[in-house]
């Protein structure tokens, strides 16, 4: 694959069509690797083969992701969770031309725990009726039985500084420092997920981790800010 380290490569093979419990790299950076590749000259076809992958379909699908805002794009895993959007249901958001509609279908998607066929109802409920996307996400959360809400917490990295130096880390090793960063900002807090881009952070929780940050007696983007910029400090 043109364009692409050894070592990028192979962290390739071992991210897409792979069902490791860990891949080395994050949905975003497989689609911002192959859009290297392709930038470097090689084709759709090339990529796929040099992947092992039966046709070119994923890969449309990873490269989709770099239409996501970058306001949510730190986001996206290769499977939900409380924390994150999985894989599937992110290449459907990024059909969505707003960013700022991005936005709230991701936050509602954490907030709610939507599925991939949710959020592909809730984007075809608003391409087709024009209403926005939050009367779309409560329209789809009334077929429910039973709805779940995850206490969603967004924050922006306010140092240029510190914004390059994430910038230079894995999703991986951004997460973990985010995780070591809340906990030593909020050592009370009990079970939470995180994730760290290198401009915006999410922190998601039940309702006792959203009463301590709410009420812990610190402003949560300051306190976060204070430590990730002694965490990642030269």
């Amino acid at each position: 694959m043109r364009g692409l380290t050894t070592d990028v490569q192979r962290k390739l093979l071992l991210s897409v069509g792979s069902h490791r419990a860990s891949r080395p790299l994050s949905p975003a950076e497989v689609a911002e690797a192959v859009q290297t590749s392709l930038n470097a000259g090689s084709t759709m076809q090339e990529i796929a083969e040099s992947l092992h992958l039966e046709g070119t379909s994923v890969l449309t699908k990873f490269v989709r992701l770099l239409n996501l805002s970058p306001a949510v794009r730190h986001l996206v895993d290769w499977g939900r969770s409380e924390s994150t959007i999985g894989f599937t249901a992110a290449s459907e958001v990024a059909r969505l031309s707003d960013h700022e509609g991005q936005l709230q279908l991701c936050h509602a998607g954490l907030q709610h725990q939507l599925g991939s066929a949710e959020m592909k109802q809730i984007l075809q409920l608003h391409q087709r009726s024009g209403r926005s996307i939050t009367d779309c996400v409560t329209e789809i959360l009334r077929l429910r039985p039973r709805i779940l809400r995850i206490h969603v917490f967004l924050g922006a990295v306010n140092s240029p500084d510190v914004r390059r130096r994430l910038a230079a880390l894995s999703q991986a090793d951004r997460d973990v420092a985010l995780r070591s960063a809340v906990s030593s900002a909020f050592p009370r807090l009990g079970k939470f997920g995180c994730r760290l881009g290198a401009e915006r952070f999410t922190v998601t929780g039940d309702e006792e981790m959203s009463a301590e940050l709410a009420q812990g007696g610190k402003d949560f983007e300051a306190a976060i800010n204070d430590v990730l910029a002694e965490a990642v400090s030269p």
